[in-house]
């Protein structure tokens, strides 16, 4: 018989929890793509705990499946590189039908990305990445609202 894909954690994911918990006083900036791996795995793992955000993720070892689209992604809003060519926007559209989203998600999703900016790095590049993800929920929410995805 098949275990539910929730109740397994792979060892990587043990080992996330575990570095994610340890949180250094010696900050650096984001420097590469390792980084920003990092950064999304901590990121998630708290969006993941959120009561607000949570049900956005019905499968949660999905979204861990996903990490390399998502580091492509913010490759891709802070230095322009990598290989990211979907549309987010599309996505969280098709999402927001099934999970309605609210002002409050783009606040609480914003607060959590920050959080995880601020416990692991600082610098230059880290200051773009919370600018960038401030543009990027503003920008969603302003066009979901436009579409009418999303309720008042």
């Amino acid at each position: 018989m098949t275990q539910p894909t929730e109740n397994i954690t792979p060892d990587w994911l043990r080992e996330l929890n575990e570095r994610v918990g340890l949180k250094t006083t010696e900050k650096r900036d984001i420097e590469n793509s390792r980084d920003l791996r990092f950064l999304v795995e901590a990121f998630y793992l708290e969006v993941l705990k959120d009561e607000l955000l949570a049900p956005f993720f019905f499968n949660k070892l999905y979204i861990f499946q996903r990490l390399p689209i998502l580091t492509a992604y913010w490759e891709k809003m802070l230095w322009g590189t990598g290989w990211y060519r979907r549309n987010p926007m599309q996505i969280h559209l098709e999402l927001g039908r099934q999970v309605p989203f609210k002002p409050a998600h783009f606040e609480r999703w914003l607060e959590h990305f920050n959080g995880a900016v601020d416990a692991y790095f600082v610098g230059e590049q880290a200051d773009k990445i919370k600018f960038a993800a401030d543009r990027v929920a503003g920008n969603m929410q302003a066009r979901m609202c436009e579409l009418s995805v999303m309720p008042d």
